[in-house]
């Protein structure tokens, strides 16, 4: 045998199809199979077919690809990549939501690595999948990136909306359809105003909101949007009213992070 060479066609949740390329002395072109079989294990297999110059009996290869099993996210584990990458802030920040805080989720600082974005994303999906949306739409520029990964590997449409003049809107020709089943997906919640936007112009379009999706949920309970809310880390953390600012904390000079 020459060489043998393995490329990944597609990703679904249940297999991985691969076309192979063999190369033998004195063969013709291979023929693929159009579908993978399961082999009763874990593993799914593709199988293809060489036909000898000769025209002898066929030579089969089978390709087999293990999928593996993937344990779902623990909030602990969520938790400990947003300290491992930096992205947990402690000092005295000022929240989009204009309360003030002594932590701060800075997602773009876990984001920015792919196979964090990749994992979060996967385990976001796990929770959502059953929910059937057919478009995933995100406020930018927090959810851009979590919110364009989960609709890759759900295989769905993804659009976000932008702020103009202040207010979050669909640009860019995005439109949304008349009864268009749509999921929000955001990456940190606190008193969920954008989520709530975002969540008002797919309505204002004719679409439908079936739930929301966030990395970071830190509205201690205090949000409900009427549809399903799933998270990745849900944690009770403090935010005060800039005038009720505790003594340690308005001694400390206080930095907006977050998107504009």
């Amino acid at each position: 045998m020459d060489f043998f060479e393995a490329h990944q066609l597609e990703q679904t949740p249940d297999y991985q199809a691969f076309r192979a390329r063999i190369r033998l002395r004195h063969t013709a072109p291979f023929r693929a199979l159009p579908e993978p079989k399961r082999d009763g294990n874990s593993s799914w297999v593709g199988e293809l077919e060489t036909h000898g110059a000769d025209g002898g009996a066929p030579f089969e290869v089978v390709v087999r690809r293990s999928l593996g099993f993937h344990p779902p996210m623990t909030s602990a584990e969520a938790l400990q990549v947003f300290r491992d990458s930096g992205a947990l802030l402690e000092g005295h920040f000022v929240l989009r939501s204009g309360l003030h805080s002594r932590q701060y989720f800075q997602c773009a600082l876990a984001l920015q690595h792919m196979p964090v974005v990749e994992r979060f994303g996967r385990a976001l999906t796990d929770q959502v999948r059953p929910l059937g949306a057919q478009t995933v739409v995100s406020p930018a520029m927090g959810g851009l990136v979590i919110g364009q990964e989960v609709a890759r590997q759900l295989g769905l449409r993804f659009i976000f909306a932008e702020k103009e003049e202040g207010r979050l809107c669909l640009r860019r020709g995005f439109k949304i359809a008349s009864g268009e089943k749509c999921l929000v997906v955001e990456d940190v919640v606190t008193q969920g105003g954008r989520v709530q936007e975002t969540m008002d112009l797919v309505r204002a379009g004719g679409g439908e909101v079936l739930g929301v999706a966030v990395v970071v949920d830190r509205s201690n309970g205090r949000v409900g949007f009427g549809v399903p809310l799933v998270s990745l880390v849900a944690l009770r953390v403090e935010a005060f009213l800039p005038d009720q600012l505790p003594p340690d904390l308005a001694a400390l000079p206080a930095v907006k992070p977050g998107s504009k």
